[in-house]
C-alpha cells in the first residue's frame, strides 16, 4: 500500500503560484481582453422573429403573428386602418369574420379609437364586445402604432382567461408587428381597382346630388392621375351646364358654355369614352380648341349613362401629354356609370320626398310640412323681422261642393292655392292643411306688413275666384311656443267667421310670463 506524503512548503508555494496565475490573475491575457471588449453575441432569433424578418408586406407580417398566437391556443386577428375602415389582414380560428369596420365598432374599434390596450376578462359582461362564436370567453386587443400614430390593432380571443402571461405575449407580438410594419412602410399601395371600389361604396351611400358630384370629380382626378376634372349635368333644355370643377383648370372648365359642352358631348355619342392619344401635334375633334387654348394636352371625356338616360358628362384633363391606356379608361368608365346610377337614385329619392311633402291636389305643402316648418321659419328670421302665421279657409265651401260638384270644388281649391302663391312675400310658403283650410308662413317688419298681406289675399280671392275667404293672422313674439303662435292665428280666424266671415283679423299678442 502506497503511503501518501504531504507536499513540502516549497512545493506548496509553487502550486499556489501556479493556481493563482491560471485562475485569478491580476490582469487578463491580451486575447481575454479582446474577448471582453467585443459585444456579446445576440441570442439566436426565434421562429416568430425569423418569419417576421422574411415578410415582404403587411399581410405576410400579419400572417406570421397570427400563426404564432394560434399555436398558443388563441384566436388572433390583425386589423389595419385603410380608407377610413378597419380591414382584416390575417385571422386564425374563425370560419367567418367582421371586416370593413368603423372605429366605433366593438372592442377592436374601441382600441383603435382610444389607442389604449383593451383586456376583457369576460366578454359576456362587455357592452363593446361583438358576438362572434359561443366559445369565446376573453379578449385581448392591443393598438399597433406606426410612426407615433395608431394604424391598427392586434386582437386575440380565447376560450379561457389568457392570464398575465397570455396578455404579455399578445403585447410582445403587437410590438414586434408594429416594428416590422414600420420597416415595411405600412400597408401596400392601394390599387386603382381598390380605389374605384371604395368610391363606389361611398357613392352608393350618398343621397344629395351635390355630394355625389363632388365625390365623383375627386375620384376622377385620383383614378386618372390628371390634375383637373369637371362634371356637367343636363340643364333641362337639352344641353349641359358645368356643375363642379376642380384643379388647376377649374376656372377654364367652369366657364365652358353650353355650345362648348354640346360639342364635347358629341365626342361620346357613340362610345363609352373619348381620350387623347399622346400626340401633342395631332388634330382633335370639333370643339377641342377651347381646351387646347387653356393649356390642356391630355383629355378624357366620359358620358354618365344610367338606364339608357344621360345624367351628366365627366371630363378630366392635364397639362402633360399622356397616352391613356385601356385599363385607365375602363376604370373611369365604371366610375362614370356608378356616378350616373347614384345621381339617378338621388333624383328619384328627392322627387319622392318632394311628393310626400306636398298636397297632391294643389302642389302646396301639406299639414305635416306646415307644422314642421313653423319652427324653421322662426329660427331663420333675420334680425328685425318676425315670423307671421296666416290661416284662411273658403267661405261657404260646402255649398260650392253641394251645388256645383266636387270637381268644381277642386277647381276652387287650386285657385286659392294660386292666389296664395301670388300674394306670398319673398321667402313666404303656402300650405293646404285641411279640406278648404290653408296656411302661409312669411316674414314681416311690423304688424302693418302682416295686415297688408291679409287684405291683399282677401281682395284677390274676391276678384279672381269669385268667392270670399276668412283670414286670421298672428305675428310671433318672444317667449311663446310654436303651438301658441299657430293657436293665436286660429283663434283670429274663427273670430272672423263668428263675425260673419269675409274678413281679416290680426291676433293680439298674448302676455308672456317669466319663470
Amino acid at each position: 500500500m502506497e503511503d501518501r506524503v504531504a507536499p513540502s512548503a516549497a512545493a506548496t508555494r509553487a502550486a499556489d503560484h501556479g493556481q493563482g496565475w491560471l485562475f485569478g490573475p491580476s490582469e487578463a491575457w491580451p486575447e481575454e481582453r479582446a474577448r471582453r471588449a467585443a459585444p456579446a453575441p445576440s441570442p439566436p432569433a426565434g421562429r416568430l422573429e425569423r418569419e417576421l424578418a422574411a415578410a415582404t408586406n403587411a399581410r405576410e407580417a400579419s400572417e406570421a403573428i397570427v400563426e404564432h398566437l394560434a399555436r398558443k391556443g388563441l384566436m388572433p386577428s390583425v386589423y389595419l386602418e385603410d380608407g377610413g375602415r378597419l380591414r382584416c389582414q390575417a385571422v386564425r380560428g374563425y370560419w367567418q369574420i367582421y371586416d370593413g369596420m368603423p372605429a366605433t365598432a366593438g372592442v377592436i374599434g374601441q382600441t383603435f379609437r382610444t389607442g389604449q390596450a383593451t383586456i376583457v376578462d369576460d366578454v359576456a359582461a362587455s357592452a363593446e364586445y361583438l358576438p362572434a362564436v359561443a366559445s369565446v370567453h376573453a379578449e385581448v386587443c392591443m393598438p399597433l402604432r406606426l410612426h407615433g400614430r395608431v394604424a391598427g390593432v392586434l386582437n386575440a380571443e380565447s376560450p379561457t382567461p389568457p392570464g398575465d402571461a397570455g396578455v404579455a405575449e399578445v403585447e410582445r407580438c403587437a410590438a414586434l408587428l408594429a416594428a416590422r410594419l414600420e420597416a415595411l412602410g405600412g400597408l401596400s399601395p392601394v390599387s386603382p381597382a381598390q380605389r374605384l371600389a371604395r368610391t363606389a361604396v361611398r357613392l352608393a351611400s350618398l343621397e344629395v346630388a351635390e355630394d355625389i358630384v363632388r365625390e365623383t370629380v375627386g375620384a376622377a382626378r385620383s383614378l386618372s392621375g390628371f390634375e383637373s376634372a369637371m362634371l356637367a349635368m343636363p340643364d333641362g333644355h337639352g344641353g349641359y351646364r358645368v356643375r363642379h370643377a376642380e384643379g388647376s383648370f377649374a376656372v377654364a372648365l367652369g366657364v365652358l358654355e353650353a355650345a362648348d359642352l354640346a360639342r364635347i358631348a358629341g365626342w361620346v355619342e357613340t362610345g363609352t369614352s373619348s381620350y387623347t392619344a399622346g400626340d401633342a401635334a395631332g388634330r382633335g375633334f370639333e370643339g377641342h380648341e377651347v381646351l387646347r387654348e387653356a393649356g390642356a394636352n391630355a383629355v378624357i371625356v366620359l358620358p354618365m349613362v344610367a338606364a339608357g338616360e344621360r345624367h351628366g358628362l365627366l371630363l378630366v384633363t392635364d397639362r402633360g401629354s399622356h397616352r391613356v391606356d385601356t385599363e385607365k379608361a375602363e376604370l373611369l368608365e365604371l366610375l362614370a356609370g356608378q356616378a350616373a346610377v347614384s345621381l339617378r337614385m338621388a333624383a328619384a329619392v328627392a322627387e319622392l320626398r318632394e311628393r310626400a311633402a306636398r298636397d297632391p291636389l294643389t302642389g302646396l305643402g301639406h299639414h305635416a310640412t306646415f307644422y314642421a316648418e313653423v319652427e324653421t321659419a322662426r329660427a331663420g328670421a333675420p334680425e328685425g323681422r318676425r315670423t307671421v302665421v296666416l290661416l284662411t279657409d273658403v267661405d261657404g265651401f260646402k255649398a260650392i261642393n253641394d251645388a256645383r260638384g266636387h270637381a268644381a270644388g277642386d277647381d276652387v281649391l287650386r285657385s286659392v292655392a294660386g292666389v296664395l302663391r301670388a300674394v306670398a312675400p319673398a321667402h313666404g310658403r303656402a300650405y293646404r292643411i285641411g279640406g278648404d283650410e290653408f296656411a302661409m308662413l312669411f316674414e314681416c317688419g311690423g304688424e302693418a306688413e302682416a295686415w297688408a298681406v291679409g287684405r291683399d289675399l282677401q281682395a284677390r280671392a274676391r276678384a279672381q275666384i269669385g268667392t270670399t275667404v276668412s283670414i286670421g293672422l298672428s305675428v310671433a313674439v318672444p317667449g311663446e311656443s310654436d303651438e301658441q303662435l299657430v293657436a293665436r292665428a286660429d283663434g283670429a280666424l274663427y273670430e272672423v267667421k263668428r263675425r260673419g266671415r269675409d274678413g281679416v283679423l290680426l291676433a293680439a299678442a298674448q302676455p308672456t310670463t317669466s319663470a
